[in-house]
């Protein structure tokens, strides 16, 4: 025997639609729906549900989600400036300790720049190097100063003679100098069995102040 069930709930719903088809909204009387069909009642039901959903959803839930989500974003940026404030308030005294120490460094650097009246100084502790080293001095020269924002810079010709490994000590002796002293374009050559240098050192100064040049 055949079951008559899917098509028997077929015709149900066909004759369901064709009812709500031949329904006129202008002949329904509103103030008598009590006597309405069942049908009809439950239909008016439905859709004053489903309106006031749609009404719910649209004036309240999404202006909810929307404030919502702009909360969530608040919230990650306060949690991001949190860390980030809580990273830098945790390494606070590492940060203190280097600031000490790069202003260590930047007095010790100052301190390695020579006034004017201290070259001659330094160009004796030059000729004292080259005499601890026996290498011989045969020409040291002050060259034009060279202004920059911060220092001056004094360049020295120098021509020394010696053997290359005393040459090398020589060298080696004047960048450690307690004075700040870079040391560039140098040529070698030999000469008489031994070698004649040819190098421009750097002797870097403070710059004055403004009232001390003014000053008698």
């Amino acid at each position: 025997m055949k079951n008559n069930a899917p098509d028997s709930n077929k015709a149900d719903l066909s004759q369901l639609a064709q009812r709500l088809s031949n329904i006129d909204l202008q002949e329904i009387d509103f103030k008598n729906a009590g006597s309405w069909p069942k049908i009809g009642k439950l239909f008016f039901l439905a859709l004053i549900f489903s309106l006031t959903l749609l009404l719910g959803y649209f004036l309240y839930l999404l202006p909810l989600n929307q404030t919502l989500d702009r909360v969530q974003k608040k919230e990650q940026q306060l949690i991001t400036a949190f860390e980030t404030k809580a990273f830098q308030g945790a390494n606070l005294a590492a940060y203190q300790q280097q600031m000490l120490e790069i202003q260590g460094l930047i007095k010790t650097l100052n301190s390695q720049l020579p006034n004017d009246n201290a070259i001659p100084e330094l160009i004796e502790q030059i000729g004292e190097q080259a005499k601890n080293n026996r290498v011989e001095i045969k020409a040291l020269k002050l060259q034009t100063i060279e202004k920059k924002e911060a220092y001056i810079a004094q360049p020295i010709q120098l021509e020394i003679y010696g053997s290359f490994h005393n040459l090398s000590l020589f060298i080696s002796s004047l960048t450690a100098l307690q004075r700040i002293v870079t040391l560039h374009d140098f040529t070698l050559r030999p000469q008489q069995g031994l070698l004649s240098l040819n190098i421009r050192a750097m002797a870097y100064h403070n710059q004055k102040p403004s009232n001390q040049e003014e000053s008698p």
